[in-house]
């Protein structure tokens, strides 16, 4: 993962859960403080919209976009500020946290075809589809999920 992705992967899962009542205090507190630099080294860069919906891929890519046009892949305060709040999910909220390698909601199809699927890290899953309507066939082929934080360094 590159540091944009990383700086990213942080304000997403921050918007994720750092602003929900049911979310702890440490990373409601850590949030707010990685919130806070990006907006006061980067205020140009709205943050927002990844709170008001932090799964759309359009908005991600629009915040990741405006980070790059900013340089802020190359602040290394910012991103061992990101690399920290991760640990911490990963730590207090590790559900949150997952790898997820496609994730389907909300929606209506006549039929859906996934194939060649890979979700790798902790409680990764290689496919969720929630609140479909599917009127004639699915097919799911190829899938591997691989939860690594059991696995052993050699």
């Amino acid at each position: 993962m590159d540091s944009l992705d990383i700086i990213l992967s942080a304000l997403v899962l921050g918007a994720s859960t750092g602003i929900k009542d049911t979310s702890s205090q440490v990373i409601k507190d850590l949030y707010s403080a990685l919130r806070q630099f990006v907006i006061t080294n980067y205020g140009e860069i709205n943050l927002r919209v990844l709170e008001e919906n932090p799964e759309s891929n359009k908005h991600c890519e629009l915040v990741k976009e405006n980070l790059k046009n900013a340089g802020a892949e190359n602040d290394s305060e910012l991103i061992v500020k990101a690399e920290e709040f991760i640990i911490v999910i990963n730590e207090y909220e590790p559900e949150i946290a997952k790898t997820v390698g496609v994730r389907l909601s909300r929606f209506k199809a006549a039929s859906i075809d996934i194939g060649s699927v890979t979700a790798e890290g902790s409680l990764s899953t290689g496919v969720i589809i929630e609140e479909a309507e599917i009127s004639d066939s699915i097919s799911i082929k190829k899938v591997h999920a691989k939860d690594q934080s059991n696995s052993k360094k050699k």
